[in-house]
């Protein structure tokens, strides 16, 4: 191979890959990350990070979740008299 040549194995699609999986591990939705590798759809950024480690970005979502249900759960106070049926 001569210098200064690129070799033609070499596709965009390996730097596709990369970034696609290190922008989806740093919690960039699909939907984001479509524009910069000039896609027009999310589903075509999720083809390219499949191997995505999600854990740091699924444990964020995860404690928004706990935060919410924690929220919307609280105890209400009874009242001072309770209706039963009859």
């Amino acid at each position: 191979m001569a210098a200064g040549t690129i070799p033609a194995e070499l596709t965009l699609k390996g730097p596709r890959h990369v970034v696609a999986t290190a922008l989806r591990e740093a919690g960039v939705s699909p939907g984001k990350i479509a524009d910069p590798l000039g896609q027009k759809i999310a589903s075509t950024a999720r083809h390219y990070s499949p191997n995505a480690i999600l854990a740091k970005s699924n444990r964020a979502t995860r404690a928004t979740l706990d935060s919410e249900t924690k929220h919307k759960s609280k105890v209400v106070k009874p009242f001072a008299v309770t209706v039963t049926a009859e």
